[in-house]
C-alpha cells in the first residue's frame, strides 16, 4: 500500500473516532505515517480541565497536570490568541515560565520545533492537535505549511 492511501484511511478513521481509545489509535498511526516525534490531541473545556490523547509518555503528561504547565504552556496560550495553525517559533517562550516549561518537556523527549492547529468548540472549549518534530527535524515537505500569525 502507498503512503497516500495509507494517509486516506488514517484520516478517515480519525473522522470516525467517537471514543478517546480510537483518537488515540489514529494518532499513534499518524504520528508514525508522517514520520513525525508526537502528535497530541489536546481538549481544554471552558472550566480548565483537560482531556486528550496522543504519543507523549504517561510520565510526561502526569507532570504536565501535576505541575499544572497548562497556565504557561506557551502552545496552550498561543492556541487560545489565535484562530490559524501557528509554528511554535512564533509563540513567545520568553517568559521564566515558558523557558522552564521548555526545558523540562526536552528532558521528557519532547522536541522543540512543533506546529499546533487550534479548534474553537461550543461553550468555549478549545482544542488543538500538536505534531511535534525532533529538534534537529524541520517540518516535513508533506505537512502543510503554517500560516502563522494572530
Amino acid at each position: 500500500m502507498g503512503i497516500q492511501p495509507k494517509k486516506e484511511l488514517i484520516l478517515e478513521s480519525l473522522e470516525r473516532a467517537d471514543t478517546l481509545d480510537a483518537m488515540q489509535t489514529a494518532s499513534v498511526a499518524l504520528r508514525d505515517c508522517f514520520a513525525i516525534a508526537h502528535i497530541a490531541y489536546h481538549w481544554v473545556d471552558s472550566a480548565g480541565e483537560q482531556f486528550g490523547c496522543g504519543t507523549y509518555s504517561q510520565e510526561w503528561q502526569q507532570r504536565y497536570v501535576e505541575q499544572n504547565y497548562l497556565r504557561v504552556d506557551p502552545v496552550v496560550i498561543g492556541c487560545y490568541q489565535r484562530f490559524h495553525p501557528v509554528e511554535w517559533k512564533r509563540l513567545d517562550w520568553s517568559g521564566k515560565g515558558a523557558r522552564e516549561f521548555r526545558q523540562e518537556s526536552e528532558k521528557y523527549g519532547l522536541g522543540n520545533q512543533g506546529y499546533s492547529v487550534p479548534v474553537r468548540g461550543p461553550m468555549g472549549n478549545s482544542r488543538y492537535s500538536r505534531l511535534i518534530t525532533p529538534a534537529t527535524m524541520p517540518l516535513g515537505p508533506s505537512l502543510p505549511k503554517p500560516t502563522g500569525g494572530r
